[in-house]
């Protein structure tokens, strides 16, 4: 039998206490809802379908933020990304709700204020993904009950895949001006030039060594790459040529000695030239 009591002028306490169960209580502003609550959680005892969900609704999702980035996005190659996202998560209203209190509406509503704030879709959508890979972890590895409010509105549709490659005056251009953006950087038109022929990502050409480039196979292996499996990237004639246009240095090291901040700080000066 659940207990009711008042405590203070505006606050009514609700209290179960059950053979079998983990006393339960919860605070109500008034006292219709902590008869309701009651009522609802002594017949899920009662059928055998409680579930606990205290710490869903004692826990807010800025507390889950902070511990899914320390356990979970430090693992991940992304995680300078991941954590630049879940620092603007923090600054949202969502971040003072508890994880029970997110219903479906809310996660909604976060998606259509990024439409009128003019972001794109695919960002709206990542961020999303990360709001539920975080409620997913919350339910599978640490043992929080509560339910996944993301999987149950409609996700924005990712970018629309573009395939074109830059015009001559373009390339032209973008090759004059990175090296203009990058003056202390050897061999930075090599590098733009092997990009644009190989495909190659960022991390991925910044991150070769010439242990890896393999002239007698014409191809470059990669380690590291974003699906986390090795592959050969073959190379063209014009890219062999790129390569031994190079010095070789006796010991190994990296083929192009640039952080990926670095090129990327290049790339947004010499756009602003193009």
């Amino acid at each position: 039998m659940a207990t009711i009591r008042k405590r203070g002028e505006f606050q009514w306490e609700a209290q179960i206490r059950r053979k079998g169960y983990p006393a339960v209580s919860m605070t109500f502003e008034i006292k219709v809802d902590a008869e309701d609550w009651a009522r609802d959680l002594e017949r899920d005892m009662r059928r055998g379908v409680f579930i606990d969900r205290r710490e869903s609704e004692t826990t807010t999702l800025k507390q889950a933020l902070n511990k899914y980035e320390i356990e979970v996005t430090v693992r991940k190659k992304s995680k300078v990304r991941e954590t630049s996202r879940i620092n603007k998560l923090l600054d949202h209203k969502l971040a003072g709700y508890s994880l029970a209190g997110i219903k479906a509406k809310d996660i909604a509503e976060f998606r259509d204020a990024g439409r009128k704030r003019g972001l794109a879709e695919n960002t709206i959508r990542l961020d999303i993904a990360l709001l539920s890979s975080v409620f997913e972890y919350c339910r599978k590895e640490w043992g929080i009950e509560v339910d996944n409010p993301c999987r149950k509105i409609k996700l924005p549709g990712g970018s629309k895949k573009r395939e074109r490659r830059l015009s001559t005056l373009e390339e032209s251009s973008l090759l004059e001006f990175i090296v203009k953006a990058l003056p202390r950087t050897k061999y930075t038109r090599e590098l733009i030039e092997l990009d644009i022929e190989t495909g190659m990502r960022q991390s991925e050409i910044l991150g070769i060594e010439w242990s890896d480039v393999k002239l007698s196979s014409k191809s470059i292996h990669l380690d590291d790459t974003k699906s986390g499996d090795p592959r050969e990237v073959p190379l063209s004639p014009r890219a062999i040529q790129i390569i031994q246009s190079m010095p070789r240095p006796i010991t190994n090291c990296r083929v192009f000695d640039l952080s990926q901040d670095r090129l990327i700080r290049g790339f947004k000066l010499a756009s602003w030239k193009i």
